[in-house]
């Protein structure tokens, strides 16, 4: 089993741990979907850099004036492991991300 195909089975082995289930929901591009309170968000397995994202719509039906871009940039020059967008839809998204690191075993 090849590193990344490897990442993919521990990375859900580890979602099935923590959401107490012997099965994982997936959407169509592969992202495993969860709710917490009303919050709707999805871990997703990132194959490079080699790594896991986790993402969840901050808002929907927003009017993309200059205000609001504006706030997505200033959120954005924040550090790198948190981005924002404003898809033409009108859903802003925030998500986080971090590398994995390689790590040897004992």
């Amino acid at each position: 089993m090849g590193k990344r195909a490897w990442f993919r089975v521990y990375v859900e082995r580890l979602l099935m741990e923590q959401f107490d289930t012997t099965s994982l929901v997936k959407d169509g591009d592969g992202d495993v979907p969860f709710s917490k309170g009303t919050s709707a968000c999805f871990v997703t397995v990132e194959d490079r850099p080699l790594g896991v994202r986790v993402w969840g719509m901050a808002a929907t039906g927003i009017r993309p004036t200059a205000a609001v871009l504006r706030e997505v940039n200033e959120l954005n020059q924040r550090p790198a492991t948190r981005r924002s967008c404003m898809p033409a839809t009108g859903c802003g998204s925030s998500s986080g991300s971090r590398p994995t690191r390689s790590r040897r075993a004992r």
